[in-house]
């Protein structure tokens, strides 16, 4: 008898706040030579700064550490890498969504055979997304297997060694520069006494 308890996968209906608009997804090349990570870009929504997401998915990013220092005397190449949160009770199968930055920047990533189990976080390494995020201004984008936007973050002028993260204070979410990342963990919640 299999005591393991059942993981239910579900599939996410995203709900875009009625502040995040999406425009229309660029036309194919008319290139015959395409690649699909090529067409994957072309089919991508683009997003503006004025189109922020606002969290309330069930799926969202977290944290995002742009900027990372070389460690002293190590010789491995400093990390960059973005947080994914579910917030649901509910296991999600993460499986064909993409991660990507902005638009006309790294190609986008897809996942594969990916879940996420409820109030987890999945830490994704520029070393497997080969995602390369710009210090001077960009953006982290998350995708369904539909290729719907999920949820967005901008950021200008990566802080060096800081993650970008989505904090709380005094019960507000927003999204602020940290000293002490938190990679694979709640982030620092702030209370004005």
């Amino acid at each position: 008898e299999d005591n393991e308890a059942e993981i239910k996968n579900i599939t996410i209906s995203p709900k875009l706040s009625t502040s995040t608009k999406l425009s229309k997804p660029k036309a194919a090349s008319k290139k015959t030579t395409n690649t699909k990570k090529e067409n994957l870009v072309d089919e991508l929504a683009e997003f503006g700064p004025d189109q922020v997401s606002t969290g309330n998915q069930s799926i969202i990013i977290t944290e995002v550490m742009p900027a990372p220092l070389k460690l002293a005397n190590s010789k491995e190449k400093p990390q960059e890498w973005i947080e994914i949160y579910n917030q649901t009770d509910q296991t999600i199968d993460l499986t064909n969504w993409i991660i990507d930055d902005s638009n006309g920047g790294s190609k986008p990533h897809r996942l594969s055979q990916q879940l996420i189990a409820p109030h987890q976080y999945i830490l994704l390494n520029a070393s497997d997304t080969k995602l390369n995020l710009n210090n001077s201004a960009d953006q982290v984008r998350l995708f369904d297997a539909d290729k719907n936007l999920i949820d967005a973050v901008e950021y200008q002028e990566a802080e060096k060694n800081s993650s970008y993260s989505l904090i709380t204070i005094d019960g507000n979410s927003e999204w602020n520069w940290q000293k002490t990342p938190t990679p694979g963990q709640a982030n620092i919640s702030y209370i004005s006494l």
